[in-house]
């Protein structure tokens, strides 16, 4: 089963052709697939609910939902939720 791209623009992985910059893959002003996973969950789910879920530590997650309220222009949890369903439509 393929996962589905997300609504604000998941950045696609990298791929193996070409040289590639060293260390981690840059997404810009895209969620990367962490960030919109998180971001999914933080709609009906504390950062404790969601690091249990994902086997994170509880700060991870809250780096993670600040940098998708931030990617999204939001400025809530709640306007988090409401960017997804509109980026989605």
């Amino acid at each position: 089963m393929g996962r589905r791209p997300h609504p604000l623009g998941t950045a696609p992985p990298p791929t193996a052709k070409g040289p590639r910059a060293p260390g981690r893959p840059r997404y810009g002003d895209l969620l990367s697939p962490r960030e919109a996973e998180v971001a999914e969950l933080a709609a009906g789910m504390t950062n404790r609910e969601i690091a249990a879920t994902l086997h994170l530590p509880p700060r991870t997650v809250e780096q993670h939902v600040a940098r998708a309220i931030q990617k999204s222009g939001a400025r809530s949890r709640q306007g988090l939720e409401l960017a997804l369903r509109t980026a989605a439509d």
